[in-house]
């Protein structure tokens, strides 16, 4: 067996299991593996089995797939191979990699248990301890005339803000961009990935580029504001 792992930043995303059906990857929502960016063909590639190994292929993407550096339209996986797909990597690797001890078993296992405050995949067990401790979750918190208003959960890898019926918070009119904004969980930390025209302030500034939130960060999309925050146990 195999599995992919996918980064951003080189930051462990998430992990998927290759067993013996195809599994695609690209921005739509509809694919096994979701990358939300922009950069990213709504399908932009397959991982499909041949015999006991793997091969990946580009489906006409916009920005290409690489493997290594190398653009690549088909070619069979090897372990160890970097897969780059925009600003993603994903790690072809093999499965032995990460026998679980029982210890993690049993940190993910409470993880798993904590799903409405806390959800992640880390492979580092220690990382997984401090997870358990910490037990916070981030929120988005709508400003309506000075008060809090709507409050968003963040429990997804990937939460956007934008025009498109896709969008976790839909916001703008007729002429904003599909995607206005989108906040990325590394590890136990979000980072926010302002887009083109999306008019994101972070603390009344300009945000031009990927930028770390701290808990209490106001936030400004076209307009709209949120307050991001951290609330632990049971969410107050």
């Amino acid at each position: 067996m195999a599995y992919l792992r996918v980064y951003l930043n080189n930051a462990l995303l998430d992990q998927f299991e290759l067993t013996g059906e195809k599994l695609t990857i690209g921005r739509s929502r509809d694919n096994d593996i979701v990358l939300d960016n922009p950069g990213v063909s709504s399908r932009h590639a397959v991982v499909e089995p041949r015999g006991s190994a793997h091969v990946l292929k580009d489906n006409n993407s916009t920005n290409g797939t690489f493997i290594n550096n190398k653009r690549i339209k088909e070619q069979e996986l090897a372990f160890r191979d970097e897969i780059q797909i925009y600003n993603f990597v994903l790690k072809y690797m093999p499965r032995a990699r990460l026998a679980a001890t029982d210890e993690i078993a049993e940190a993910s296992k409470t993880i798993s248990e904590h799903a409405a405050t806390v959800e992640i995949t880390i492979s580092d067990i220690n990382a997984l301890k401090k997870l358990r401790k910490r037990n916070k979750t981030a929120y988005l918190v709508q400003i309506k005339n000075g008060r809090q208003s709507d409050s968003y959960k963040l429990s997804d890898i990937h939460f956007t803000i934008g025009r498109s019926s896709r969008s976790n918070i839909r916001t703008g009119g007729w002429f904003a961009p599909k995607t206005a904004a989108t906040l990325v969980r590394q590890h136990n930390a979000y980072h926010l990935l302002p887009h083109s025209r999306g008019k994101v302030k972070i603390n009344g500034k300009p945000a031009k580029e990927e930028s770390a939130l701290t808990s209490g960060d106001h936030i400004s999309v076209r307009g709209t504001e949120y307050v991001f925050q951290y609330k632990t146990g049971n969410g107050r």
